[in-house]
């Protein structure tokens, strides 16, 4: 992030200008096949969940 602009990571074949505005940037409202983190297991520590 740049003041209110954003440099996106694109591929070479993508031919956008990678700089927007964060106006015109918004967050998904469903994860993409690939990006869904599993559920975390609980960290065990001396018998105790942390």
């Amino acid at each position: 992030m740049v003041g209110h602009l954003y440099k996106l990571d694109l591929l070479p074949e993508m031919n956008i200008h990678p700089v927007l505005h964060v106006d015109r940037l918004r967050k998904a409202a469903e994860p993409v096949p690939g990006q869904e983190e599993p559920d975390e297991q609980p960290i065990i520590v001396n018998g105790e969940n942390k």
